[in-house]
């Protein structure tokens, strides 16, 4: 509905499909505001006094709505008996109301008078509601400002809301409610549960029935009562319009085009990432049918607009992706790329052949028994390598040996080394040294069956790893000797001084 304020002027253009007369009307007499609506019509001018939301007094330019042209549509004068009339009167130097000419001459009796101005003065008010084009304008005014011009004072006897109806009823014919909500016919709608103006128990009947199936109603099969109600519902804002094709249409391309702002080729055709030639190709043609542009609603309105110009952005990505899929040489350096990305990218790989070096590097620092650099080093590569075995476990060990080293709390560090060598032999349980190293931590803190048995399985997973093996023969020999499994726990000649 039109927005109206006590205060403030409001104008607005006759436009097909948005609210014009019979908004305005019904706002300002629901408001009960006073002032002057001004309806400008090519030429034509009409100006309506209201006082309190009421018609009060009318001013028009529009030979239609003279008083002697409203008498002719009513059947009271013929054409020519009325230009006879107006002549005979314009002679005669007669400046009263037509009106008062006509009971002078008996041509209308004195007591149909108040009924035929009455009459006159509606149709008056009414006359614009099925316009297409003109412009409105409601200048609020207070009682004391009523604008110094002649208007021909008047007072509705009936209820306005119920003469609003009645004049839509007589005004908006068919053709002209379809015409107006053109944009929306292929749209359905949702009506609110009342309707704004007052209504025959029949035409009630429609309304409710309208209320049930709007949302699956479609205007373009609705009769002249049906189109009448929603055209006026509408000028009230009690219907809410639900999306045209188009505007489905667009909603499905901008959610399809934000899917392939970085999809790859094979998502876009919607295949496998294998998919065969072939296959590309029938799933293109389904797209063509969906998508190309030659295929979607056109128009001239916004919508239809923004439909063409996705559907162009929406058509090339297609067109490439199937270029890219069916192209022997550009799918086999596609493909390429997909490997590529799945490895992480070319920064994640430089990144990744960066850390293994890194790793070579840290191996040889823990085979100088330089463990504090191994540690920094080995640090840097489990940012990079996560959840690496071979990493988890030099890492403990080396941290271990730092604190060794240093002649740290190992007591308390022990067994969180252990369990971290413990999770890296669950990642690879045939990595050695993290046997090896776990059986030194084990050693360390007087373990010595413990420290055996990985001892054994770092030498079983690699024969060659001599330091396991001679730690093995040591512990068994002080075993031999009665040193049972509680012996001192010292860290043996791997843990000497650096060479």
């Amino acid at each position: 509905m039109v927005s109206l304020s006590n205060s403030q002027q409001t104008e607005l253009a006759i436009e097909p499909a948005k609210p014009g007369l019979i908004s305005l009307l019904f706002g300002i007499h629901q408001k009960k505001l006073t002032g002057l609506l001004s309806l400008e019509w090519e030429k034509y001018k009409k100006q309506i006094l209201f006082r309190g939301g009421e018609p009060v007094a009318t001013k028009s330019n529009w030979a239609q709505e003279a008083l002697g042209n409203f008498l002719v549509r009513k059947g009271f004068l013929t054409n020519d008996r009325l230009r006879a009339e107006l002549k005979e009167k314009e002679q005669a130097g007669d400046t009263k109301p037509f009106g008062e000419w006509l009971v002078r001459k008996a041509l209308i009796q004195s007591a149909q008078m108040p009924e035929i101005l009455e009459g006159h003065f509606r149709d008056r008010i009414f006359n614009g509601i099925s316009l297409s084009h003109g412009r409105l304008k409601f200048q609020p005014l207070p009682d004391t400002q009523f604008p110094a011009m002649e208007f021909e004072p008047m007072r509705l006897t009936e209820e306005f809301p119920k003469l609003l109806w009645a004049a839509s009823k007589g005004f908006l014919t068919e053709a002209i409610c379809r015409s107006r909500l053109a944009p929306y016919l292929s749209r359905t709608f949702k009506a609110q549960s009342q309707f704004p103006l007052p209504l025959s128990p029949q035409e009630l009947r429609s309304w409710n029935q309208l209320i049930q199936t709007s949302s699956s109603t479609n205007l373009s099969n609705l009769d002249e009562t049906g189109l009448r109600l929603v055209a006026v519902a509408f000028e009230m804002d009690t219907i809410q319009w639900g999306e045209s094709p188009a505007e489905k249409m667009l909603s499905e391309m901008k959610l399809k085009m934000t899917s392939f702002e970085k999809a790859p080729a094979h998502e876009i055709l919607g295949v496998e990432k294998m998919a065969a030639p072939e296959l590309c190709k029938k799933a293109f043609h389904e797209l063509v049918k969906l998508y190309h542009p030659d295929r979607l609603p056109a128009g001239v309105d916004e919508t239809s607009k923004q439909l063409k110009n996705l559907g162009e952005q929406l058509f090339a990505k297609i067109n490439q992706a199937y270029s890219t899929l069916t192209d022997p040489e550009k799918r086999k350096e596609y493909e390429a790329e997909l490997a590529l990305e799945k490895a992480g990218g070319k920064e994640a790989i430089e990144e990744k052949l960066q850390a293994e070096m890194l790793l070579g590097q840290a191996k040889m620092a823990l085979k100088r028994r330089h463990y504090k650099q191994a540690k920094e080093t080995l640090e840097q590569v489990d940012r990079v390598l996560k959840n690496d075995a071979e990493v988890l476990a030099d890492l403990a060990f080396a941290s271990w040996m730092s604190i060794v080293e240093t002649k740290g709390d190992t007591k308390s560090q022990a067994p969180l080394l252990r369990e971290k060598l413990t999770s890296a032999l669950k990642l690879k349980q045939d990595y050695a040294p993290a046997y090896f190293y776990r059986g030194l931590i084990w050693k360390s803190e007087g373990k010595n069956e413990q420290a055996l048995q990985d001892f054994d399985e770092a030498t079983r997973f690699d024969p060659r790893m001599t330091e396991a093996s001679s730690e093995a023969r040591l512990l068994r020999m002080r075993k031999d000797k009665g040193g049972g499994s509680s012996g001192g726990g010292g860290l043996g000649g791997f843990f000497g001084k650096k060479k």
